[in-house]
This record gives structure tokens, C-alpha cells and sequence, in this order.
């Protein structure tokens, strides 16, 4: 691929991991009129958010053997018209239980997008730009998150619920008509099979692993023994993948520290984001009277920071390498976090804001980063396999994260209240106890970042990365007797 045309076709991939993205924290700001119209129970109107992410996380599980078995554009448009009409059913629909369906067919295309974008990514950039060209899909992902309650809230307050669908459907069908000329296939297929089985275990496994942790808050009983459950299934389909001579998922790469740790570190980072965006405007709205509209509004700058700083931290891991970099981005969270603790028990609503910015901007410089620290390192045959157990675990992380921090709060604010507490004391006594429970995983983080970046840096781990190039010549994803692999530093084109 000339250079010329390598933006254009990764700005196709961009704009619709943002769509995805945005499509995932869509519904939250209108389950309140989707209860009321239909009549049903916030525990049922939260499954267009848990049925949402348990298919999106099946759908990725299974995204490393798509990527290989199809091609980019089929796989591509396959999820446009999955998204498209999911969003478009969602307007139309007359009941719940079709709704519902209809949310669940957007998953779908969630599921496919985002391990799409970084797959094409992972197999166009030159190395000496993989950081980067990384970072700005993770931009995407993460603004789009921050964007959804903005333009949903409005959407929903002006024109009802069911508007909230229109900007994605709109947008993703511009992305699908650049994308007939924009994007072409790249690399070959490869007929291999898929296990059935290995399958099952992974939507059982996820669906239970996932529903439990979000039950855990609510009722603890049933939400752990259906966490565990959840785990012992998903530690079946662990177990098969060891022993299929063509897995789903390499699950073997977890045996490599430098790739593995990264996957932590990643789960961390997550866990301080996409929660935050939960915690913040809970906040705002239960002791600061804030609208759901006006309190996705104050985080914006936040995500837009943490755009930003990600940006900013791809071009300086392909330059420096990991240390400093990933180190100052968990800093500069524990630092966010203990301002915003100490700007909530003293009432200084801007200290509070501002701290947020640190916090997000600290992800900026340490969630991709990490990732792309551990992707480097694996041979290009498992970069599929690698960014799909990478997703998997970011998704996992939202949950657990969200669902974590929720119940602290949850459960300090309860506690305030028996103690006879006003109700906007005791929302800011579960805010500050979750913002601590979350400085010490950052701290935990912080700990390990700076061993796992030291061993990392550049000039260390330059003889593994010499290696590697020299058993895959090209760039990451053009494997030695591909058509096009000429030695020119390009990845090829099919039709």
C-alpha cells in the first residue's frame, strides 16, 4: 500500500471504531423513558447495556479466527449492515423483547470493528509508527464513549428516546459508502476451522462471567456464585484451547510475561477510564443537582485530554520506547485521583474537574502504550490472537471496574445513611470511598509499570525486536511469500 492511500483507508477503520464505541455508551442516558414506555423493570431495561457487552465480548473472543478465515471488506460490511439495521430496528421496533434483539444485532458490529481497525493497523503501519497509528484508534475508542451521553442525552431530551439511534445509523452508513472505495483486503485468508465447541464455552463462560459481576452489587449471593461459575467455564475453554491443533484463541501467548503483563496493565488502565466516566457523573448529579445532559458535558474535556495525551504518547513510544512514558501516565492518575478525593471532601467542585483531566490524560499516556508495548513483541502470525484476548480484557475490565467501584459506592453510601447522613453527603461518602479503592489499583500500577517499562525500553529490548523483524521481513503482518512482499517496508493490496 503507497503511503498516499494508507490514511484514508485506516480513517474508514478510525471513524467506525468510534461509531462502536460511541454505540456502547449509548442507552444509559434513556433507560428511564425505555422503562416507562414499555413498562418494564430497571433490571430488564439494563440487559440493552449487559446483553450489549456480553455479545460484543463473544463477538471478539471469536474475532482472531474471522480476521484470518475472511476478508477485511467482508468482515467490514457484514458488521456495517449489522449496525445499520440494528439501529434502524431499534427506532421502529414496537416491543421490548424485539429491542432488544435489535440491540443485540448492533453488538454484533461493535464486535467486529474494533479488532478489524487494530488488525489493519497492526498489519499497515510501518514499526517505526505502530505507536502511533495505535494510539489514534485508541483515541477514537475512547472519545467515543465520552461523546454518547452528550449527544444522546440531547437527542433524547429533544426528540425522545429513540432518536438516541439516528447519529450512529447516519454515521455508519457514511463510513460503509467510503469504504467501498477506501478499503481494500489485505493479506490472504486461510481455510481454517472453527470449533463449535470452544465457542459455546466462551459465550456461556462470558455471559455468566459478565451478568455476575454486574449482579454482585445488587444481590451479592447470586452475583458471585455466577462470577465463579462464569470463571470455571471460562477456564474450560482456556483449557480446550490448549489441546486444539488450531485454536480460537492462542491463549499460550499469556505464558509470555512482557505480553501478559501488558495485558495488565491495560486492564488497569481501563479500569480507571471507562468507570470514571460512570462514577463522575453520578457525582455531579446526586450532590451537585446536575442534569445527566450537564454532566457529560463537564468530563468531555476529560476524554478529550485522554484523545490528546494518547496521540501524544504513540509518537513518543515510537521514539523513546515505554520508560518514562507509561510510569508518568499511572502518576499522573494516583495524582488525579487523590486531588479528586481531597477536592471532594473539601466541596471544591473545580479541584474535582481538574483532576479529572489528570486522570484521564494519565490513561492517555498509559493504556496504549502498554499495549502496543506488548503487541510488538508477539510474531505477526499472533497479532490477531493477541489483540483479540487484549479486547476481551478491556472489556471485562469496564465491567468489573464499573461494577466494582458502583458497589463501593453503593455500599459507603448506605452505610453514611444509616449513620444519619443527608442523602448528598452520603453519595459523596460513596464517591471518595470509590475513588480510593481505585487510587490503590492505580498505585499497584504504578509499581509494576515502571519494572515492566525499565524492562521494556528500547535500547533493551532491541535485540528481540531484530530478531523478529528478521524471521518476519516487512512490516508487522506481511508474512515472508506473500504476494507484494518485496522488501520495500509496504504491506500489499488485494482486490
Amino acid at each position: 500500500m503507497d503511503k498516499k492511500s494508507v490514511m484514508p483507508f485506516l480513517a474508514v477503520l478510525y471513524g467506525a471504531g468510534f461509531v462502536s464505541a460511541f454505540n456502547e455508551n449509548l442507552v444509559s442516558v434513556a433507560l428511564v423513558d425505555v422503562m416507562a414506555e414499555f413498562g418494564i423493570t430497571a433490571g430488564m431495561a439494563q440487559w440493552l447495556v449487559t446483553g450489549y457487552m456480553i455479545t460484543t465480548s463473544i463477538i471478539v473472543v471469536v474475532s482472531a479466527f474471522l480476521v484470518q478465515r475472511f476478508s477485511l471488506r467482508k468482515l467490514f460490511f457484514t458488521a456495517s449492515i449489522c449496525m445499520i439495521a440494528g439501529e434502524f430496528l431499534c427506532i421502529v421496533l414496537p416491543t421490548y423483547p424485539l429491542v432488544l434483539a435489535a440491540r443485540l444485532l448492533q453488538a454484533v458490529g461493535t464486535g467486529f470493528f474494533i479488532p478489524l481497525m487494530m488488525n489493519s493497523v497492526m498489519a499497515v503501519a510501518p514499526r517505526e509508527k505502530l505507536g502511533t497509528l495505535l494510539s489514534i484508534g485508541s483515541a477514537c475508542i475512547v472519545m467515543g464513549p465520552a461523546f454518547a451521553p452528550v449527544i444522546s442525552g440531547a437527542a433524547a431530551t429533544f426528540f425522545g428516546w429513540r432518536f438516541i439511534f439516528v447519529f450512529p445509523m447516519v454515521a455508519c452508513a457514511v463510513f460503509a459508502l467510503m469504504g467501498l472505495k477506501l478499503l481494500h483486503n489485505i493479506g490472504e485468508t486461510k481455510r481454517i476451522p472453527l470449533d463449535v465447541f470452544s465457542l459455546i464455552l466462551a459465550g456461556i463462560g462470558l455471559t455468566l462471567f459478565v451478568y455476575g459481576i454486574g449482579a454482585v452489587s445488587s444481590n451479592l449471593v447470586v452475583g458471585l456464585v455466577t462470577t465463579v461459575a462464569g470463571l470455571a467455564v471460562l477456564a474450560a475453554f482456556v483449557v480446550r484451547q490448549g489441546r486444539l491443533e488450531v485454536p480460537m484463541l492462542e491463549m499460550s501467548l499469556m505464558r509470555n510475561w512482557r505480553f501478559s503483563i501488558s495485558c495488565i496493565l491495560v486492564v488497569v488502565s481501563m479500569m480507571m477510564a471507562l468507570p470514571m466516566g460512570v462514577l463522575i457523573p453520578l457525582f455531579l448529579v446526586g450532590t451537585h443537582g446536575l442534569s445527566a445532559l450537564m454532566a457529560g458535558i463537564a468530563v468531555l474535556p476529560a476524554a478529550l485530554i485522554n484523545a490528546f495525551t494518547a496521540g501524544m504518547g504513540g509518537r513518543i513510544i515510537d521514539k523513546k520506547g515505554p520508560f518514562p512514558l507509561i510510569p508518568i501516565g499511572y502518576a499522573l492518575v494516583l495524582i488525579g485521583l487523590l486531588g479528586m478525593i481531597w477536592g471532594g471532601a473539601v466541596g471544591n467542585l473545580p479541584f474535582v474537574l481538574v483532576a479529572c483531566v489528570f486522570v484521564f490524560g494519565g490513561v492517555g499516556f498509559s493504556m496504549n502504550p502498554s499495549q502496543t508495548t506488548g503487541l510488538r513483541i508477539l510474531p505477526p502470525p499472533m497479532h490477531p490472537h493477541g489483540i483479540s484476548i487484549g479486547n476481551v480484557l478491556i472489556l471485562v475490565a469496564a465491567s468489573i471496574g464499573t461494577s466494582l467501584y458502583v458497589g463501593v459506592l453503593e455500599s459507603a453510601q448506605f452505610h453514611a445513611l444509616a449513620q444519619g447522613a443527608t442523602e448528598q453527603s452520603a453519595i459523596l461518602s460513596g464517591f471518595i470511598a470509590a475513588l480510593v479503592v481505585a487510587a490503590i489499583i492505580a498505585l499497584v500500577g504504578l509499581i509494576v509499570s515502571i519494572f515492566y517499562a525499565w524492562k521494556n525500553d528500547n535500547k533493551r529490548i532491541a535485540p528481540l525486536l531484530d530478531e523478529l523483524a528478521k524471521q518476519f521481513p516487512g512490516p508487522p503482518g506481511v508474512s515472508p511469500g506473500e504476494p507484494g512482499n518485496d522488501g520495500s517496508g509496504e504491506a500489499p493490496l488485494g482486490s
